[in-house]
């Protein structure tokens, strides 16, 4: 008997977290997610900042060479501005937040943008954790449920027997 109320808890409970979630998901409302970009401001220097126009203030810079050797590697200021004035043979610059933004721009190209497909590779991947975790705790519950119904039903022919 005391099974029965727990499981019956646990039924309320899971129907009540996917109740939550189901709401939590249709209400959501549309999120701007931002790119990190890097914008050549003249010959020898460069703003970082995200495609909205807020800055990213001490953005880790590195200048790099044809062979991607690091010819420099310093921190943009405040305002997200970097000069390379001294530094000739520079052939790419990338910028790091550290918190998952990385772009690269090419030396006399225009402005670089960080690409837009590994957010929505990182969005598939979180969407699958999710997925996975619920599809352990489903199958969780399911043995679980199994295994009472069989020890429910062993307890029952038990009592028949002995009658």
């Amino acid at each position: 008997m005391g099974n029965s109320k727990n499981n019956k808890m646990q039924r309320r409970m899971i129907s009540r977290g996917m109740l939550v979630l189901l709401m939590f998901l249709l209400s959501a409302t549309t999120v701007y997610a931002h790119r990190m970009m890097i914008d050549p401001v003249d010959d020898k220097a460069i703003w970082v900042g995200y495609e909205d126009g807020t800055t990213i203030a001490n953005i880790n810079v590195e200048v790099l060479d044809e062979q991607g050797e690091v010819l420099a590697a310093e921190t943009a200021d405040e305002e997200g501005y970097y000069s390379f004035e001294n530094i000739s043979d520079a052939h790419s610059i990338t910028a790091d937040d550290g918190m998952g933004h990385r772009v690269t721009w090419v030396v006399g190209e225009p402005a670089a943008v960080m690409e837009g497909w590994t957010r929505y590779l990182r969005i598939a991947g979180i969407v699958l954790i999710f997925i996975l975790v619920a599809l352990v705790f489903w199958q969780r519950t399911r043995r679980f449920n199994k295994a009472e119904r069989t020890s429910k039903s062993l307890m029952d022919s038990k009592k028949e027997r002995s009658s």
